[in-house]
């Protein structure tokens, strides 16, 4: 197997850094680019109204507060993610459905694996960002995941330091409305799946092809 890079960089010129969990080389980091691979820009800013009624790729930055960026990444609804312009770098992608059970079970299963994939600390310390308590965060992974929360399909923003919220790019086969995500919660080492209106916001890792 080639070596995976130790960074990689999107379109807009940030810089991730990456981890090799078993046979998958992941983004450490929440995706933070507001273009499409191909250049075009992925709308941002969007008021509640807006982000409500668009059934086309957009991001937000939590609560509308741009030192989150930085720190949190972006989030997405399932539009942008499902786009064919690609919100990746190139040689990326967004994880599948089995993808991300891959990596939960090489972490021990869905009832444990959040433990690993979890930043450690609590902000009530001053020792991280999750609210008390981390429970069984202990980042062995690398994965590092925060609790940025979502962007709920009315626009309102909620969950920030509660769940760390990632999109798949599997469509439900129960709807065509929703699609899968994957999520973790400060209270719990549990990896959550469920499937999820396409309007909502969520963080975005993104895979080595």
């Amino acid at each position: 197997m080639v070596d995976p890079p130790e960074t990689i960089t999107d379109v807009d010129g940030n810089i991730y850094t990456t981890v090799m969990i078993e046979d998958q080389c992941w983004m450490a980091e929440n995706l933070k680019t507001e273009r499409y691979r191909n250049g075009d820009t992925i709308p941002t800013g969007l008021s509640n109204a807006a982000w409500e009624a668009t059934t086309s790729g957009a991001a937000a930055v939590f609560d509308e507060i741009p030192a989150n960026k930085a720190t949190y990444g972006l989030l997405y609804n399932w539009y942008a993610v499902n786009d064919v312009r690609g919100i990746c770098p190139d040689g990326w992608k967004v994880p599948s459905e089995e993808e991300w059970k891959t990596l939960t079970d090489t972490l021990g299963g869905t009832g444990s694996a959040g433990g690993a994939m979890k930043t450690t600390g609590t902000y009530v310390t001053g020792t991280g960002l999750w609210t008390n308590p981390n429970f069984g965060a202990t980042n062995s992974s690398g994965f590092s995941g925060l609790p940025v929360g979502l962007r709920l399909p009315n626009g309102n923003f909620g969950s920030f330091s509660h769940y760390g919220n990632w999109w798949t790019a599997t469509e439900s086969e129960f709807s065509t409305d929703n699609a899968w995500r994957r999520a973790l919660y400060h209270g719990d080492r549990t990896v959550y799946r469920n499937h999820v209106k396409k309007e909502v916001g969520f963080s975005v890792r993104c895979l080595k092809e």
